[in-house]
């Protein structure tokens, strides 16, 4: 029988809650207050039965879902010797979120703090936590040569909770980093495809394709200076084609802007709640 129906199956992802789903989960009208709850406790649905408002049992219950995945799928399964390493592995990830990084940068940055390891040992490791669906690896998409790049991905968190378990839940010094994260899942909720977009003059954090549908994304944390709007809006305009683009931030009014027709600001609440 199993001969039979090896190789058989559909695979039906399933993700963390999505904003909308936050909102319903724990009751909550939706509000600054509450998107903000959410970028920092994540939308694992076990936390409905903890009060989110209480950080000591918020941490308590993403740190034994985090050592339960870490020593069942990763260390136990994949027979790991080196706990410590994979452990640092995966706090520079979380440190890093949404980051472009090589192996070879992360072989150099450990050896800086006298840990010795080879790009052979970490880009096993690496598979080992992508694997147990704590990390999603991003590839780089060249937009005007239309190809993948391999070898320099972006990593960001199946659930950005985890990632604020790791790095501590203060948002002051990381809140673009969670945006991002955040973004990025409610894309893969919406069923698309996403890669890093890769300009000549820049990059756009993120094309997502569905089908013959395909949409780009910057996400800045505030729009508050001109270069920032030249940056985020300047990089998706040279993006010469009418597919649509968002430049998403937490500023509370959003909309166009006239130099930059084309292209839509949406604050990211409004961004989470939308279908795409």
């Amino acid at each position: 029988l199993s001969t039979r129906l090896g190789g058989r199956y559909i695979e039906i992802p399933v993700y963390s809650l999505s904003y909308r789903e936050f909102l319903e989960f724990h009751r909550l009208e939706d509000s600054d207050d509450a998107l903000l709850h959410y970028l920092r406790i994540g939308g694992l649905p076990g936390l409905r039965l903890y009060d989110i408002k209480e950080e000591s049992q918020v941490s308590d219950y993403l740190q034994g879902v985090y050592n339960t995945i870490m020593m069942r799928d990763v260390i136990t399964r994949e027979n790991i010797r080196n706990v410590p390493l994979i452990e640092n592995l995966s706090h520079f990830i979380a440190d890093n979120d949404g980051k472009l990084i090589s192996v070879n940068s992360i072989v150099k940055f450990l050896k800086s703090q006298g840990e010795n390891t080879s790009a052979t040992v970490l880009s096993s490791y690496l598979d080992y936590l992508c694997k147990a669906l704590i990390i999603n690896p991003v590839s780089r998409y060249d937009i005007h040569g239309k190809k993948l790049f391999e070898l320099i991905y972006k990593y960001y968190f199946a659930d950005h909770g985890l990632r604020n378990y790791l790095c501590g839940f203060n948002l002051r010094d990381s809140i673009e980093k969670v945006m991002e994260n955040a973004v990025y899942l409610h894309l893969l909720q919406q069923r698309f495809k996403v890669n890093v977009g890769i300009l000549r003059a820049g990059e756009v954090d993120f094309v997502a394709t569905k089908g013959g549908k395909t949409i780009y994304v910057q996400v800045t944390y505030l729009l508050a200076t001109e270069e920032t709007i030249s940056r985020e809006f300047g990089n998706l305009a040279a993006i010469r084609d009418t597919c649509p683009k968002y430049v998403v931030s937490m500023d509370p009014v959003g909309g166009a802007l006239s130099q930059y027709p084309g292209i839509r600001h949406l604050n990211l609440r409004q961004f989470l709640k939308s279908a795409l």
